[in-house]
């Protein structure tokens, strides 16, 4: 539900387009850093002063024709970028603009360093088909004519709608059925209510799959990055998650980027998915443009990335962040993995630390006289031993508003009866204990 509110708050703000500039001759990149260029095609901005002849060239090449005005400006996705350093100059009477273009391959890297092998490839189980030959020296995933280091394939579009009974499913071709009668409806932010039939493109950026997925005719210029948690160690290719489709964000018309390379199931490199996110924004800017803003969303390891990301990327990947089931990183996260068998060894055999709830000062996790311990079957337990999960899903645990104020749990704020009395109206079957 929170994720829902803040959604709402930003979908009425519609910020400048990024870059703006009010110089008579300006030249910009779009969708991305001019020295993180990938994929040999950049999208470009020219402003000038009206009436100036302009002329833009990449190495020498006239590219002015490629030039249209779009909602972001006369903008021009410039192709044929060959890897490495690329001059684009702009002219307009007098005025002149240089800037230099650093392309990277799409398979990477950008920052990260060198790629990781061996590394498991995914895109026939992905749909997308096998891996594309890169090599003859026996590297990799053998397929026919040769070997597949990288994993990369070639971009595939689809249309999806979304049924009445909650699913996605392919959209058939016309035929004399017309439209499917289990086909839903979805009311975008910009009150329209349109059907629910999903564009997606799934392809291979950075030897990683990715999807990005809008309501067909629907997009309402708002756009989500779905971030995804657990751990893994890499040397795979990963698959994509349902987050893809995102069905509230989708119906509302936001645009969902996706991909298997910021889920930290598939790898824990932050530097590796900060550069995999921004290559996926790229090809999206390259696509559709620049959206008004976009809103990170994810939990546990897709919380510490908006986070990460947040911090050393700024606004260039996302404008808010939805953090859920956060912490503060791995490593103090794994402390209590090896600090809690031996602590609750020490605690049941020390008189000091008889009662649960003391045990808080300890393990610094929540401690309770009233929870029921699965190993005792009495009361008495704590997080090291029943832990805050269940079936995958952060719970609390229920204790009453007195205890909760007893405890400290609301800080500083110290209710009054009345505001008391109020809390146990609202919450007549108790709080969270965090």
């Amino acid at each position: 539900m929170k994720a829902v509110v803040v959604l709402a708050v930003l979908a009425s703000l519609l910020p400048a387009p990024a870059y703006a500039s009010r110089a008579d001759l300006a030249l910009e990149v779009l969708s991305s850093r001019p020295d993180q260029v990938t994929g040999g095609d950049a999208l470009l901005r020219v402003s000038h002063r009206e009436g100036a002849r302009l002329r833009v060239t990449r190495d020498g090449e006239d590219v002015t024709a490629a030039f249209k005005q779009t909602k972001d400006g006369l903008t021009a996705l410039v192709t044929g970028l060959k890897t490495g350093a690329t001059t684009i100059v702009a002219t307009a009477g007098r005025e002149r603009r240089t800037l230099t273009l650093r392309n990277h391959p799409i398979e990477g890297p950008v920052f990260s360093g060198p790629h990781q092998y061996p590394f498991l490839c995914k895109t026939e189980r992905s749909g997308l088909g096998p891996p594309a030959v890169d090599n003859q020296d026996g590297q990799g995933m053998r397929v026919a004519g040769g070997w597949s280091r990288d994993c990369f394939a070639p971009a595939v579009t689809d249309r999806l709608y979304r049924s009445t009974d909650g699913t996605f499913k392919p959209l058939p071709a016309s035929g004399p059925t017309g439209r499917p009668a289990d086909m839903a409806t979805t009311t975008l932010l910009d009150g329209r209510t349109v059907d629910f039939v999903v564009r997606r493109e799934r392809g291979v950026i950075n030897r990683f799959l990715y999807s990005i997925a809008m309501v067909e005719d629907g997009w309402t210029g708002r756009a989500i990055y779905r971030f995804d948690g657990g751990v893994g160690i890499g040397h795979d290719q990963g698959t994509l998650g349902g987050n893809a489709l995102d069905p509230y964000g989708l119906g509302k018309g936001y645009a969902i980027m996706y991909s298997s390379g910021t889920r930290t199931s598939t790898h824990y490199n932050l530097i590796l998915g900060g550069e995999t996110a921004l290559m996926v924004k790229e090809r999206f800017i390259e696509q559709y443009g620049v959206p008004l803003y976009t809103v990170g969303v994810g939990a546990s390891g897709g919380a510490i990335q908006q986070y990460l990301y947040g911090q050393n990327l700024g606004d260039r990947l996302i404008d808010a962040a939805i953090p859920q089931y956060s912490y503060p990183d791995m490593v103090t996260q794994t402390i209590h993995v090896g600090d809690c068998k031996l602590l609750e060894r020490y605690m049941d055999h020390n008189p000091r630390w008889a009662r649960w709830d003391d045990r808080t000062a300890l393990i610094g996790m929540n401690a309770d006289d009233t929870v029921a311990n699965p190993y005792t079957g009495k009361p008495g337990s704590d997080e090291c031993v029943n832990g805050p999960l269940e079936g995958g899903v952060h719970k609390c645990r229920l204790q009453t508003v007195d205890r909760a104020v007893a405890r400290g749990l609301y800080g500083s704020w110290h209710p009054t009866e009345e505001e008391r009395a109020r809390l146990k109206q609202i919450f007549p079957t108790g709080v969270c204990d965090y």
